[in-house]
């Protein structure tokens, strides 16, 4: 495995502002936070993505996921509106190949921006894209 910033949080090789941790994860401070709070949840154990992930150590990280997000709610950050972000593969702006979510607590007028896409051309667009999807959902 190339160099792994987490990998080295982790065996705390590097310093990190630890929210929480247990056997399977950590939440730590972003070095480079969108706001004040900005935090991410990593698993302790090397997963490069999403897919390569079991399952239970995924459900576990979602429920971790949804307590530091009220946790942010509820503490003297103030925060107004939170974002809960994933990004898997290149295309989609990954750059630390570890599994994270970021937890990023928002502020009106914080000037962080997520950009959507256009209006769908038509319904048949959309219905071929649910189909595509939902075949591959299939055992």
């Amino acid at each position: 495995m190339a160099h792994c910033v987490f990998c080295e949080i982790v065996a705390k090789k590097i310093p990190a502002s630890v929210v929480f941790e247990d056997d399977d994860l950590i939440v730590f401070m972003d070095n480079f936070p969108i706001n004040r709070g900005h935090v991410l949840i990593a698993s302790k154990a090397h997963f490069p993505n999403i897919h390569e992930t079991p399952e239970a150590l995924l459900i576990k990280m979602m429920f971790l996921v949804f307590k530091i997000e009220k946790a942010l709610w509820s503490s003297d950050l103030k925060c107004q509106g939170t974002n809960i972000l994933h990004s898997h593969g290149d295309a989609a702006g990954q750059d630390v190949f570890h599994l994270h979510f970021h937890v990023l607590p928002r502020f009106k007028n914080d000037n962080f921006d997520i950009a959507y896409g256009k209006k769908a051309e038509n319904r048949d667009e959309l219905d071929s894209s649910a189909k595509l999807i939902a075949k591959a959902l299939l055992p």
